[in-house]
C-alpha cells in the first residue's frame, strides 16, 4: 500500500496510560535505558528492605518476643512491595493525566502513516518522522502506539473504522517499520 492511512482521534488517560505500559515493554531492552531498570531494582529492593525493617520493628516494640520474627518479615516485605506497586502505577497515571492536559494532547490529533514515515498534527504542532526514526509500533488492545525517542504515540481503537481496519493499518506501519530497519 503506497496510499498514506490517515487518522483522526481523541486520546483518553486510559489509552495514555495503556500505551505507555505497551510502548515502555517494548522499549526495554534497548541498553539506554539500564540506568533506569537499575535504579527501579534499588527502589523496589529499598522499599522491600524498609518493609522488612517495619516487621521487625513491629515485632519487637507490639509483641513480647517469644514469636518467630519471620510472619512479621514476611508482612512487613510484602507491605514495602505492595507500596512500591502502588507508586509505580500512581506515577503512570499522573504522567498520562499530564500527557493529556499538555496543549500538545488536548486537541484533536491527525497522524498519517505512509511508506515514507509518519506525521503526526494537531492544533498546535506539526511533527514528522521518516520509519528510520521509530522505535517501535506497537500493538494493544485498545488500539496502537508509536514509540520515537521513547515517546510514545497512542492511536486509540475509536480512531479506525470499516474504511481503516486497526488490522490493516497495523500491518502496514510494522512493515514499513521493518522495511525501514534493515
Amino acid at each position: 500500500m503506497t496510499t498514506p492511512i490517515v487518522l483522526r482521534y481523541h486520546n483518553t488517560q486510559r489509552d495514555m496510560a495503556d500505551a505507555m505500559i505497551a510502548a515502555g515493554k517494548a522499549i526495554a531492552s534497548k541498553k539506554r535505558d539500564w540506568p533506569f531498570f537499575v535504579g527501579s531494582i534499588a527502589v523496589v529492593y529499598l522499599a522491600t528492605v524498609g518493609g522488612l525493617a517495619i516487621g521487625a520493628l513491629i515485632w519487637n516494640a507490639a509483641l513480647d518476643q517469644s514469636g518467630s520474627i519471620l510472619p512479621w518479615l514476611f508482612v512487613g516485605g510484602i507491605m514495602g512491595l505492595a507500596i512500591t506497586f502502588l507508586t509505580y502505577r500512581r506515577m503512570i497515571w499522573v504522567q498520562a493525566a499530564a500527557t493529556l492536559n499538555s496543549r500538545f494532547c488536548a486537541s484533536q490529533q491527525h497522524m498519517s502513516l505512509g511508506p515514507d514515515g509518519v506525521v503526526l498534527s494537531n492544533d498546535v504542532a506539526h511533527w514528522q518522522t521518516d520509519w528510520t526514526g521509530v522505535e517501535a509500533v506497537v500493538a494493544m488492545k485498545s488500539g496502537m502506539a508509536i514509540v520515537v525517542s521513547g515517546i510514545v504515540y497512542p492511536v486509540p481503537n475509536a480512531s479506525f473504522n470499516a474504511t481503516t481496519p486497526k488490522a490493516d493499518a497495523l500491518a502496514h506501519a510494522q512493515a514499513w517499520h521493518a522495511a525501514a530497519q534493515g
